[in-house]
Parts: C-alpha cells; structure tokens; sequence
C-alpha cells in the first residue's frame, strides 16, 4: 500500500471477545461505546519510516484499560488516505448498523469519538490544516495572514455542524472526500478539541515562554525567576505520588511534557506565579486554570459549563490588551479553540 506495508487486524474480533469475557463476570452489556484514535509514530530518528495505526478504545468502566490495534501502516510517508479507511469504515459501518450476537444477546455499538491531533484529523477527514484561511475545525472564521503566520481573529463567528460537512458548504475547507462519511456518525461533533496540543502544550507553553523569554513587559524579572526556580526545586523532596513526574525549573521547559505543563496549569501556577507576576497577568492566567480545571471536572462541567465558557472568552479578550503584538505570531492556532472548548470537552 503506497511507500509502505498495511496490516488490518479487524475489530468485530476483539469487540466480541472482551463482551463475552463480561458476560462470564455477570456484568451486563448492552451497548459499548468505541473512540478511535490515528496518529503517525516516529520509528527511528536515523529513518524516515513511520507507523499509522488506528486505535480502539472501548468506553466502558470495564474496558478503559483496554486500547487494542485495528489497523497499522507503516511506510516512509503517509498511507493513502482512501486505501487506508477503506477496510475500517466497511467493517465499522457494517456493526453500528447491525451490532453483534454474543451467546444469545444482542450489543448494540456506536462510536463516540474520533480522538487525533490536528494534523491527523486534518488527514483522516480530508480538510485543510490550520494554516488554511478556513483551517478551524469547529468555526467558519476566515484567517489573515499577520507576519508570514496565520491567525483567527474572528471570536464569534458561526460554528461548523455536521450538516455543513455532510453538504460540504464551505468548499474553501475540504480537499477531498473522505471514508469515513460512510461511516454515518458526526465529523464535526464527534471530533473533540485536542485538549494536550491545544492547552496544555499549546496555550500553557507559550505562557510559560513568554513569562521566561518575552520582552521586558511580559518577562519575569531575574530575582522572581530564580525565586520560581528554588520552589520548583523544593517540590521535588515532597512531590506526591499521584503525580507522573516531579517538576522541573524553567531551564528546562523546552523539554517538559504535557503532564508537567497540565501540572503546572492545574496546581503549581496559582500558588507559584501569586508574588512572580504581575497583578494583572496572574489574574489573566487564573481565568485559564478556573475554566479548564472546570471542564476537566464532570460534575462541575455539567453545572458550570456556561462559565467556564465566559471565563475563556474574557481571557482572550485581556489577551489581546496585553499582549496584542505577541498574539499575532504565536497564538494563530489557539484563538479560535479557545471560545470553543466549553462545548467541546
């Protein structure tokens, strides 16, 4: 297949030996719901060769520990897009429609979500990437092209629906057809925003580089740097084990993970950052811990959606009053992502 070898591992398989093991546990089984990820993996850095799998998680309390592969490419460059889905989607779209039958009982499967990052999705769904006038993924807003970058200005413009892909009404956003259309299920809705990309080593990563690197205006000063680097430092002799991994300072943010920047969003900044920042930027940051440590709660989510909602939309509103120069070359990605997360997540 393409510059590469393609194995399909199948799904129905998989879907009826996990359902029976269940069965033989007396928990009953009804319905299971399926998120299905693609993403290419980098084999060697010496190579140029790549693997593509999709990916199978069932959404269950019972399965989460189970990720199982359905297909894999593995190939010097992209798999071909149609060659790729075409077994997936004609297996999938076979069970949503008829389910299966398992020692007499019949489950009924249906897909909840599409988990990639933007380049994957972009790929999988035959769209244009970001850096397209019409590359947001949840709204019709028309980029501008600011310092060789492109960025979305526009904070209320409509959203996309499913409908409006289906029908592909706007031609500047679609390359092409793609499989998984066939499938029947929601290529707007049932793709969520990329919450690790988008926030974490997104909005998140670019804070912390301002706060570190950026002008005078935005960069903390010398003493409160080394300040914030000794508690950083201090943390590690009493991290608890809840956490994957012990913080690191500032030298090394270049290399932190997206566990440490959701760390540092989450828990470190609104104690670190209280007498480092500014008055004014430790209030604008606050807005993105209180509405994302919303979202990630269910049962806050559920309450408090609406604000957090307004809690974004106020922090990129004292975004571009702070920071409006800034903005313009390195936040292209996020602005449209950010109004849209409290409906997303």
């Amino acid at each position: 297949m393409g510059s590469g070898e393609f194995y399909y591992f199948g799904l129905i398989d998989t879907l009826q030996k996990y359902t029976k093991k269940l069965l033989e546990l007396e928990i009953t089984v009804d319905n299971i719901d399926c998120d299905f990820n693609v993403d290419g993996l980098p084999i060697q850095k010496s190579t140029r060769k790549s693997f593509w799998p999709i990916l199978c998680r069932i959404n269950n309390n019972n399965f989460k520990e189970y990720v199982f592969p359905v297909a894999i490419f593995c190939g010097t460059s992209k798999p071909p897009l149609h060659n790729y889905l075409t077994e997936f989607v004609k297996e999938l779209s076979n069970i949503l429609r008829v389910g299966f039958v398992i020692d007499g009982k019949y489950i009924n499967v249906t897909v909840r979500s599409f988990c990639c990052d933007m380049p994957a999705r972009c790929f999988i769904k035959n769209v244009k990437g970001h850096n397209a006038y019409y590359g947001c993924d949840k709204c019709i807003a028309k980029g501008e092209m600011i310092n060789k970058r492109m960025t979305y200005l526009e904070l209320s413009a409509p959203l996309r629906t499913d409908g409006h892909f289906d029908k592909k009404l706007n031609e500047q956003y679609h390359k092409g057809d793609t499989p998984l259309s066939e499938l029947k299920v929601g290529l707007i809705t049932s793709f969520p925003v990329d919450y690790m990309h988008c926030i974490c080593l997104g909005v998140m990563r670019k804070l912390l580089f301002l706060w570190r690197d950026g002008s005078r205006i935005y960069r903390i000063s010398g003493d409160n740097r080394v300040a914030l680097d000794n508690n950083l430092n201090l943390m590690q002799n009493c991290w608890p084990l809840e956490f994957n991994r012990k913080p690191r300072t500032l030298i090394d943010l270049e290399r932190w993970k997206a566990t440490e920047l959701r760390q540092f969003l989450l828990y470190l900044g609104p104690v670190l950052l209280m007498n480092v920042l500014p008055k004014r930027f430790y209030c604008h940051f606050l807005l993105l811990n209180f509405a994302i440590a919303i979202l990630l709660n269910i049962n806050l989510n559920k309450h408090y959606n609406q604000y957090a909602n307004e809690l974004l939309k106020q922090f990129e509103l004292v975004k571009w009053l702070h920071f409006i120069r800034y903005s313009c070359v390195r936040w292209h990605k996020f602005v449209s992502f950010l109004l849209l997360i409290a409906y997303c997540l």
